[in-house]
């Protein structure tokens, strides 16, 4: 679409013309909590624009960046980014144009900004918080439009102002507590949202609750066409007895795919999908490609996932809880009292402390790395998480395992090929879980008991039963043991340990067959592989961009 001062490259089913100079970019709904005939009246002016978005927060939901612009005002344009941010949008300035996108990737090698480089003080916080990458800007001069936010800009300058926060939703009353059909009604009406189209739709079933929760939601949307499940021949990543029951009880099809404990080699990381940022929590280098490729083989469209079920559900088991507030006051808590001593492994002591001294408490701040060079930075307040001053130590621990599940929104092989859709993280649903009280989340006793109860008639006991969940420690172990020399060349002679950012002696004693094989450091190996990966990505093309601009110059 082209209008005057404006260019929208992308597909044109994308793009709805609200008024001359409004636009809505992206996937939008109604219903799912929503009043579906609920009009909003398209703006006439930029006056109202804000009016506009605040009714978008209020009545629609889903994957959009709602755009005002102002052809007549060079360099005018207003911008509304979906409260949750599921599509990505940056912006820069390059000789003097403005660039829009939630594809960076494929502006930014031809027309960078004036000032590209990496900042290594970002780097530094993703190697020290890699949880908190969907909050960094790791290329200079790329700015991340912020999701809930109002962003004007005009010219050089620009002003934000706040339309939707988490805190909004939070309950600070002993409410009741919200039946169980309401959260499994909210739960299919988000995934049918989705299935709007007629495209085949997969599920990566990992054996777990949410992704079982999602495989019933698309089975009763009666859309799914396949589902996949990867396991590992160690037993903690052995999952398919629990897929195969959901498989049954559900009457789908599930493709089961082994992992094999190959070493890492130089061709599989150089074939990682790289974004803005480093693809912490939204790519694999185990199992990404493999699942697109299975995807695509049966002519799939859509990929669902049951990422964000752990935060908004609530997975943490923590004494925290109990100083939420009770929905059915002191007695109900009291009844509670040893039920969660027993998810949270600890007395019945610790848990009345917590209670008594809800005041008092406190979330522990993140810690960062253990393989990132001193000086170590503070942890930064999440900007999508807004001000939590006031709210309980539980409900900011949900509203920031939120916010890091968030990471999944980032590029990978599956999102190249299809669109990856992670229901859970739908905004209906997030309002919905921060209403709650995380006595009713969990019923005070175990993790995502309301969610269980949701779907009691629908999924095998045995999986809504099950206290524990697989795990795939002891298959990274094996891999990245047989990957030494990898993890040595890749990591110790990389461009973050050169720029001194990684705490070398850590590394090398981390890089080594027999501590790999005792120790668990897996997770944290592999995301420094990703930011290497990412950093040399980046770094290489920087450095061309460098070299062209010195050949063309006079």
């Amino acid at each position: 679409m082209h209008e005057p001062g404006l260019l929208v490259a992308g597909s044109s089913q994308d793009v709805r013309r609200m008024s001359a100079k409004c636009f809505v970019i992206g996937d939008i709904f109604a219903g799912a909590a929503r009043d579906e005939k609920c009009a909003i009246a398209a703006p006439p002016d930029r006056s109202s624009f804000t009016s506009y978005c605040r009714e978008l927060t209020a009545t629609r939901w889903g994957s959009y960046l709602a755009i005002w612009n102002d052809c007549d005002a060079r360099s005018d344009v207003t911008l509304f980014r979906d409260p949750i941010g599921m599509r990505e949008c940056v912006r820069w300035q390059h000789s003097g144009i403005l660039f829009i996108t939630n594809e960076p990737g494929k502006w930014l090698p031809s027309y960078p900004p004036d000032d590209f480089d990496i900042d290594l003080e970002e780097v530094r916080q993703i190697v020290a918080f890699p949880s908190a990458v969907a909050d960094a800007e790791p290329l200079r001069g790329v700015k991340a439009l912020e999701a809930g936010l109002l962003t004007r800009l005009a010219g050089p300058e620009s002003s934000q102002q706040r339309l939707w926060a988490p805190r909004t939703f939070c309950s600070r009353s002993e409410s009741p507590a919200a039946a169980p059909e309401m959260l499994s009604h909210l739960v299919d009406s988000c995934v049918m949202a989705w299935r709007s189209g007629n495209d085949r739709a997969v599920v990566e079933l990992s054996g777990g609750l949410d992704s079982a929760i999602i495989a019933a939601s698309l089975v009763k949307a009666g859309s799914l066409a396949e589902a996949f499940t990867f396991y590992s021949h160690d037993l903690p990543g052995d999952e398919r007895r629990f897929s195969r029951e959901i498989a049954v009880h559900l009457a789908i099809s599930n493709t089961e795919i082994v992992l094999g404990p190959e070493a890492l080699d130089a061709s599989r990381l150089s074939s990682t999908v790289r974004g803005w940022r480093p693809g912490i929590g939204s790519t694999s280098l185990f199992h990404d490609a493999v699942l697109a490729s299975h995807a695509q083989t049966i002519g799939a469209r859509q990929l669902f996932t049951g990422r964000g079920g752990d935060a908004v559900f609530f997975q943490h088991p923590s004494v925290l809880v109990a100083a939420e507030p009770s929905p059915d006051g002191r007695a109900g808590f009291l009844k509670r009292l040893e039920p969660m001593a027993r998810w949270c492994r600890t007395s019945v002591w610790a848990v009345a402390c917590a209670a008594l001294t809800r005041n008092l408490s406190a979330l522990e701040p993140a810690r960062a790395s253990r393989f990132l060079a001193s000086p170590q930075p503070r942890p930064r307040s999440l900007r999508w998480a807004g001000d939590l001053n006031g709210l309980t130590p539980a409900k900011q621990m949900q509203i920031h395992g939120i916010a890091a599940e968030r990471n999944a929104f980032g590029p990978s092989h599956c999102s190249q090929v299809l669109d990856v859709i992670h229901p859970l993280l739908s905004q209906p649903l997030v309002e919905f879980a921060l209403a709650q009280s995380l006595l009713v989340l969990t019923d005070g006793r175990r993790d995502r008991a309301l969610a269980r109860a949701a779907f009691v008639n629908r999924l095998p006991q045995g999986v809504l039963s099950r206290r524990g969940k697989g795990s795939l420690t002891g298959y990274f172990g094996q891999v990245l043991a047989r990957s030494v020399p990898l993890l040595r060349q890749r990591l110790l002679e990389g461009r973050l340990c050169r720029a001194g950012l990684l705490n070398r002696p850590a590394l090398e004693l981390a890089s080594d067959e027999n501590y790999l094989l005792q120790f668990d450091c897996y997770a944290e190996l592999l995301t420094l592989l990703e930011i290497e990966d990412w950093f040399e990505h980046w770094r290489m093309q920087i450095d061309r961009l460098g070299r062209c601009s010195r050949h063309l110059a006079p």
